[in-house]
Order: structure tokens, then sequence, then C-alpha cells
């Protein structure tokens, strides 16, 4: 039996064995949002650009020899939103910084609860008829949730895609955290009537999966806040092209900003990549749904996580 969710009333944690009730539209949950979940960092850089040392991300992105301008690796950008990209007339150019890989499990949020999993490779230039300057970019996120796929989409540009959310608790302590990308989809009848619903099919093998251990003694958690680190809390996302409607994935025609603060208490936990290569070594991703990385081999873990999403602002051109 398969359970049916109506997303006119929650917003759904998708699972391969469920079905999404289509009845009502997506609803929009106006910004700005506050949320509360568990987090977990991965830093992949601090002051410079990633492939400065090359134990940190070689993969991250890569050098182009004629222009000098990064080139970011596979796994980066979704075909729809690298065209996104390249229909912006002068696409940001990546400045470096504070990088980070991020799982998120929201416990509550405007649209319900939901899992996430992004790259913020660090920060990027603004074209400079929109005000210049440089500022963070999500370059890649999934998330378990259609109605966070269709506001993350309309309120801030962010490229949000479909996939299924896997947290393993294990006897020691650690966790392992999996993400499967999404294969298809079809409609099915409901029992009785001519209401259809969306039913996903996920793939059999995650394309990211990473285990995270304790580090140090449990009950020795910080007050810490985003704000600590010398990381940019200024996001700026380009325009999306438009994708797929019935997987939320609306496009839009402007550059937008926001603000982002993550709070609450902090320990740290040590990660390792448990995703088998070919060759039987182990990484974090299949450097192509998510780009492969090398992070610090320690990260950052909040328990109890508040994080504030702030309205967004239209970048519109400087008028000389």
């Amino acid at each position: 039996m398969y359970d049916t969710i109506n997303i006119g009333q929650i917003a759904e944690v998708v699972k391969p064995d469920q079905k999404i009730d289509f009845r009502n539209p997506f609803q929009i949950a106006p910004p700005g949002w506050r949320l509360r979940g568990e987090a977990w960092w991965l830093l992949l850089s601090v002051f410079g650009k990633p492939e400065g040392n090359p134990r940190r991300s070689p993969d991250l992105s890569r050098t182009d020899s004629e222009t000098g301008e990064y080139q970011f690796g596979p796994g980066h950008f979704d075909p729809i939103d690298q065209s996104g990209r390249e229909f912006v007339n002068t696409p940001g150019e990546f400045r470096g910084g504070t990088g980070t890989v991020q799982i998120i499990r929201y416990h509550s949020s405007p649209v319900g609860p939901y899992d996430e999993l992004m790259i913020v490779p660090g920060k990027f230039n603004v074209p400079e008829e929109l005000g210049g300057g440089s500022m963070s970019q999500i370059t890649c996120i999934y998330v378990s949730s259609l109605q966070s796929v269709f506001n993350g989409r309309t309120h801030w540009n962010v490229p949000k895609k479909l996939a299924h959310f896997e947290f393993i608790a294990e006897p020691c302590g650690s966790v392992t955290i999996k993400v499967y990308a999404l294969e298809s989809y079809t409609f099915a009848s409901l029992k009785k009537g001519s209401d259809v619903c969306f039913q996903p099919t996920f793939a059999s093998i995650p394309f990211f999966s990473t285990t995270f251990h304790s580090f140090g003694p449990e009950n020795l958690r910080v007050p810490f806040r985003t704000s600590y680190l010398p990381v940019c809390t200024t996001i700026a996302q380009p325009p999306l092209r438009e994708g797929d409607l019935t997987l939320g994935s609306v496009g839009s025609s402007t550059w937008k900003k926001f603000e982002v603060d993550v709070s609450g208490r902090v320990g740290l936990r040590k990660a390792e990549g448990s995703l088998k290569s070919s060759n039987g070594s182990k990484r974090f991703a299949d450097d192509e749904k998510f780009p492969d990385f090398k992070p610090y081999q320690i990260g950052i873990h909040w328990k109890d996580a508040i994080i504030d999403i702030g309205r967004p602002t239209i970048l519109s051109k400087i008028k000389k």
C-alpha cells in the first residue's frame, strides 16, 4: 500500500514508496523563512580557492588554460541551470572564499519537514550593471520536498531538484546519509474518482553518501552562528531556466540576493565518504549528479539549528 500525501496541506518528504496527491496546486509560503533542524557542514576551503590546496578539493573547479577562468567540473550545474547561467550576459566569476557542503534535516519549516543537500563553492562576482561585488552562490542543491523545490526556485532562484534521502543511525553513534536521484515519475489514479497522483521512482544506487562519526565529548557543544566564520552570508543567485513544472522547476529572469543565518549549539564530527567507486575506493559523490570533493576531515554539527532565510531582493540594472 502506498501512502497518499496532499501537498496542498503539507509539504511531503518524498520516499520511493509514496504517492503525492496533485489535486491541489503548489502553495506559496511567503519569504522570509525560519526553519529548525539538524545540520552537518563540511568545509571545502576557508580563505582561498579550493584548488589552491590539492588536499581539499581538486575536482571542485578547474582553470581554463587560455582564459584563466575557473571551469566547474561535472555535477556542479544541472544542464538546465547551466543554460540559465549562459543566458546571463555576464555570468559570475568564481572568487573563492569559504566553501561548504551542507546537509540539513529540517524538522519544521513554512512548507513542513524536508531534507536538503547543497554545495556552496564560495563567492562569485555579480555583474557590474547589477551593482557588482562578490557574494556566495548555491550551485547545486537537492531537497526531498516538491513544495520546497517550488518555493525555493520561486522566491530565491535556488536551483532545487527532487531527491530521496536516507539517514541510517549506526550503533556506535555514527550516522550515514545517502541521497538518491529521481529517475522517472508516473501518474496513477486514486482509488475513487478521476483524481491522479504523482508517483516518483528513485535510483537504487545513491549519488552521494557520507558517514559522520562522533568527535570529542558529545555534551561539549558551544553557541555558534555562521557570522563567526569567515563566510559570506549574502547569497546572490542568477536567473533560472524553466524546467519540468510538474516537479516545481519554475524559472526566473532576474538575479536575486538574500541573507542566510544559522545559529545554535555546535559540536564536531569526523566525516568520510562512503560511496563505493568502481575501483573499490570510497568517495563522497559520483561527480555527475553532485561534485565529488575532499573536505577538511572535521566538520560542524548542529543538533538543533535555527536557520533564517531572508526576503529576496531583486537586483536591477543601475541607472547611469
